[in-house]
């Protein structure tokens, strides 16, 4: 499987007790709710005015028909609301003692989000106070809980954490941050509070500066970005919020110099709106766009080499897009083409008929004034994405413990566009071994769509130590990762876990594990350059190389690196016990296998890819490896509502343009023999998120 995605949806039931990254787009007003659960509020018999908390529950989109849950100093549910189409709902709290939190659960952006945010007093009898639940409110609870902010919903945490002089303090401390970018959005930068300034128009006043800054939640507190700003050094403004920023806040956002909102790219989202009210038959043929989506894409659109027909042929084709719904853009960064055009990194969310979400995210371009999609116009398919994994271990070793990582993945597609030139790539960029990674061909059957890590220190040769070539010109590797692990944490505390024995012999994890600040450091929408070594003519390999680079590119990650400590929040799919035969020492599939089944149960995002894994440690260690000792296949899932699939090693293939004929996952019945079997789905942030089971025979 390449780089490509097959653009299928995240379910829209499913979300995660806290967004590790937060995507905010266009927002609106405040009001009313129904009760939609007990408690929902009591006066006392009515004897007393009610004391009222309104407010909006908003990611930039309206957050209409968001479940809105409001507690107690006392650990009581105030009561649960479904919020309106605009977001908006109400409590009675007479009877209720403050400390409060809320909590918001909707679909924003493509993806199902939490929101979190803390009314420290109550409103007086008779009265009315505002209480938002945005990204910008997730950031302030995130100050004050030192972490995770929805913990802030259980009694102890609020009335430990949350107080009238703490809440000034931490807003203060955001206030700082964002004054400039509440300045530019025409509000009072002294006096703009993100929970209690009403959101009352969208796109303007207190809604702008939420679509002008992005929210990535940290160990310890938060990181706020500037949409506002144009990519430039490979980077955008960031401010990291934590403990110490209360007080001495970190510098302010810079004035945004970019305006670009949903409302600039409305155009496109209708467009894209025309497009799928047809017919499949009439969206594109299999080499061109025909006339219903024609006009929502530039007629030169290229995207990692594809062609639109190509890039956006599985939602062309598919009946579950007709009648999709294309909710409001949400812009990630700004910049500019090489031809100095405007440029920005827009995501386009929709609903299909079903009510499941989904998103993909482009490069648009202000060409003469007007705004088209034209994707990011290179000839390569290549990426760094964000990957975040849960490791479940059947036999954990010496320091070897169940876990999650944290990771950035590398991927160049050799069987596209110029890709199919490459040799050798070494990557680097913020995260990465400042030697760089290199990327070679692989000799590992179900590797034909990849290259693989051959090593973390820029060389271009093979080690001194190497059995089959030492210190030659890399031709092609017996590896078969793609992915540097830049830290993990035990599943459970206290596990016994070493970084040194995870990364004993091995490839894919960083030298050393990056501490929370080496995390933060990297930037949210960080830039990446791929310096590319060409095959000869006639596609073997060359046994000498130039000492530049035949092509040189960047690509740009679309969010955030997340720590250890943040996945750990999140909601994981589970693989069906059923299906982990194959990775159990001494079970019923321990020969050479041709197939994998795959079963789950999905509690997160849908899947839309299954792997499986065979290596035989003897063979892999012998002086001249063959291509059968290991194998990794990967298999797409064709449709979001699939809970199994079959992973096959038939039909697969090698980049290194090895056969695979015949190629089988082996025996795993001897020391240091290592099977694996994966699921991945991907957030609305676009972060691959694996939940991965490892049986290692020892």
């Amino acid at each position: 499987m390449g780089i490509q995605e097959t653009l299928r949806g995240r379910g829209s039931r499913i979300w995660t007790p806290v967004l590790g990254v937060m995507t905010v787009a266009v927002m609106a007003a405040c009001g009313g709710g129904g009760d939609s659960g007990s408690n929902g509020g009591s006066n006392g018999g009515g004897s007393q005015p009610a004391a009222t908390v309104q407010g909006t529950a908003a990611s930039g989109a309206f957050m209409g028909g968001a479940q809105v849950t409001m507690f107690d100093a006392d650990g009581k549910t105030v009561g649960t609301r479904l919020a309106d189409a605009n977001g908006r709902y109400s409590f009675d709290v007479s009877g209720f003692r403050a400390p409060f939190a809320l909590l918001a659960t909707g679909t924003a952006g493509g993806e199902t989000v939490t929101y979190v945010s803390v009314l420290p007093t109550k409103p007086a009898s008779g009265s009315t106070v505002t209480a938002n639940v945005t990204p910008l409110t997730t950031a302030l609870a995130a100050l004050l809980a030192g972490g995770n902010p929805v913990d802030l919903t259980s009694a102890s945490a609020l009335n430990s954490k949350v107080s009238s002089a703490g809440v000034q303090q931490a807003t203060a401390a955001l206030r700082a941050v964002l004054a400039n970018v509440a300045t530019s959005a025409g509000m009072n930068a002294g006096s703009f509070d993100p929970v209690s300034t009403p959101l009352t128009t969208e796109g303007q006043g207190a809604d702008a500066v939420i679509d002008l800054v992005h929210v990535t939640l940290t160990a310890n507190g938060v990181k706020l970005a500037s949409r506002g700003a144009q990519l430039t050094g490979g980077s955008i403004p960031e401010a990291v919020l934590d403990a110490s920023a209360l007080t001495k806040p970190p510098a302010a956002l810079p004035t945004p110099t970019a305006s670009t909102n949903a409302r600039t790219f409305e155009a496109i989202r209708a467009n894209l709106q025309a497009c799928f009210a047809a017919a499949p038959a009439a969206r594109a043929s299999a080499t061109a766009l025909l006339t219903a989506c024609a006009p929502a894409f530039a007629s030169d659109y290229l995207n990692n080499s594809y062609s639109a027909a190509v890039d956006f042929s599985a939602l062309f084709s598919s009946t579950d897009m007709n009648g999709a719904v294309f909710q409001a853009p949400v812009v990630l960064f700004n910049g500019k083409a090489d031809s100095g055009e405007a440029t920005a990194f827009v995501r386009f969310p929709f609903v299909r008929a079903d009510g499941s979400t989904s998103q993909f995210t482009r490069r648009v371009t202000n060409r003469a004034g007007t705004w088209t999609m034209t994707g990011n116009q290179r000839q390569y398919e290549a990426a760094v994405t964000r990957r975040i994994s849960k490791v479940i271990e059947r036999n954990p070793g010496a320091g070897i413990a169940s876990r999650y990582e944290t990771s950035l993945r590398v991927l160049l597609n050799p069987q596209t566009g110029l890709g199919y030139k490459a040799q050798l790539v070494r990557v680097t960029g913020p995260g990465l071994p400042s030697a760089g990674v290199v990327l070679a061909r692989s000799r590992v059957c179900g590797s034909s769509a990849n290259l693989v890590i051959q090593n973390l220190n820029g060389s271009l040769t093979y080690a001194a130590n190497d059995p089959v070539a030492p210190n030659a010109v890399i031709g092609s590797s017996g590896q078969s990762s793609s992915t540097v692990v830049l830290a993990a944490t035990p599943l459970k505390a206290g596990d016994a876990l070493t970084w040194s024995s995870l990364s004993s012999g091995a490839n894919t994890y960083a030298s050393a594990p990056l501490s929370d600040n080496d995390i933060a450091a990297i930037p949210t929408f960080a830039s990446y350059t791929f310096d590319v070594w060409y095959l000869n003519n006639d596609l073997s390999y060359k046994t000498a190389l130039p000492a530049s680079p035949d092509d040189s590119f960047t690509v740009t990650s679309s969010g955030g690196v997340l720590m250890p400590s943040v996945i750990a929040r999140q909601t994981w799919n589970e693989i069906a016990e059923g299906s982990l035969d194959f990775v159990t020492t001494g079970g019923g599939k321990t020969g050479a296998q041709t197939t994998v089944d795959v079963n789950w149960t999905q509690n997160a995002e849908p899947v839309d890819r299954a792997l499986a894994f065979g290596r035989q440690f003897a063979a892999a260690v012998a002086p001249a490896p063959a291509a059968g000792d290991r194998t990794f296949i990967q298999t797409n899932v064709p449709s979001y509502l699939q809970r199994s699939v079959t992973v096959s090693t038939a039909k697969q293939g090698s980049s290194a343009f090895v056969s695979c004929n015949g190629a089988t996952f082996p025996t795993f019945a001897s020391a240091g023999d290592q099977r694996t079997v994966e699921l991945r789905s991907t957030t609305g942030d676009d972060t691959q998120k694996f939940v991965r089971v490892v049986g290692t025979y020892r």
